[in-house]
């Protein structure tokens, strides 16, 4: 059963599923230049000015992320954001544990900063608890769990797999990050990549989270504009494409042993999602830590990146200018999302 008594639902291929934004899904348009359909270049968008609003919203407040460079000494970077969350783990009031939002691309190396801030936090949170629990403090969630079953996927015919976010239950991760915020235990889905059928699909009862100071919500859209309101700090891990897909090789070959040829031939289609979806997040994170970028990029075109926009307007030192800076994006990203909705419209 659920926190609030009832039943986990499972997802059958005739029901509508919910998502953050009540858009309905579409069919593949088959285009190898834009796989992306209609429904989704506008869920797009949607997504991209809810984060441009919060950004500019934290703009006038004088709330800027702090960018850190992935140097040789990583360690020592992790150490100091460790300390902002310990400190506001400590200073907590009320219930549920104090939550971090970990966002970032694929294989842009969240797994490697978690595990190190886990093992930072663990060893101070683990001294200073009065209560004699032996329970681990810090917890992560991950939102690779809330992907839909690929039956259901398929039987929707909705394109990106699990590089689109209407392919993940967004609306149940955020109600189970609600609850444990109230201090109650939740039920979370186990999501095997293996099991394709949703009779295949079980739920677990995770009282770790509960009982846990800190929790870390681990994922692609973990920085998303349906979580903004729920997270206590938030950390973007940035990587260039071409980096990422040298770890996504690297990883779905030697890890999760798939198809040499299958996995290379996926890289450029997933890449669409991640500059629409994912990179955009970082305008509201707290801290961005950016890996040394390998020039060079696997999107066709020469477009001008998100990640050179968003630069220019962290340099600028006035608030009116940085305001001026990110309306000038959020013109050029529509005027882009115009364009690949024109594209897919011919």
């Amino acid at each position: 059963m659920l926190s609030n008594g009832a039943e986990p639902k499972s997802h059958s291929a005739e029901q509508q599923v919910l998502d953050p934004f009540d858009l309905s899904i579409g069919r593949p348009s088959g285009s190898r230049v834009n796989l992306m359909t209609q429904e989704t270049i506008e869920y797009g968008r949607k997504w991209q000015e809810a984060l441009m609003s919060i950004a500019l919203q934290r703009a006038r407040q004088g709330t800027f992320p702090r960018q850190f460079a992935f140097s040789h000494d990583w360690k020592k970077l992790v150490k100091e954001i460790a300390k902002d969350v310990e400190s506001k783990a400590q200073n907590k009031k009320g219930p549920g544990p104090l939550i971090v939002l970990l966002g970032g691309g694929g294989a842009a190396g969240k797994s490697t900063f978690r595990k190190e801030l886990e093992k930072l936090l663990t060893r101070v949170l683990k001294q200073k608890l009065a209560n004699g629990t032996t329970t681990k403090p810090v917890q992560k969630l991950e939102l690779d769990q809330y992907f839909y079953p690929v039956e259901l996927i398929l039987h929707r015919e909705a394109d990106g797999k699990y590089d689109n976010p209407l392919n993940s239950d967004l609306l149940q991760a955020r109600r189970n990050i609600e609850t444990l915020k109230k201090g109650d235990d939740v039920i979370i889905p186990v999501h095997d990549r293996n099991k394709h059928k949703l009779a295949e699909q079980t739920y677990r009862l995770a009282p770790e989270l509960k009982s846990a100071r800190v929790v870390i919500v681990d994922g692609l859209y973990s920085l998303g504009p349906c979580f903004q309101d729920l997270g206590d700090v938030g950390v973007y891990i940035d990587a260039s494409p071409l980096d990422r897909a040298k770890g996504r090789v690297w990883r779905d070959i030697n890890v999760r042993k798939r198809n040499e040829e299958h996995v290379v031939n996926m890289l450029l289609g997933r890449e669409v999602y991640q500059e629409t979806f994912v990179e955009p997040t970082q305008t509201v994170a707290d801290y961005i830590v950016r890996r040394p970028h390998t020039s060079g990029n696997l999107t066709l075109g020469d477009e001008k990146t998100l990640h050179d926009c968003f630069v220019k307007a962290c340099a600028k030192e006035d608030l009116a200018e940085k305001e001026a800076c990110w309306q000038r994006f959020i013109e050029e990203q529509k005027k882009k999302l115009d364009e690949e909705s024109a594209k897919a419209e011919f």
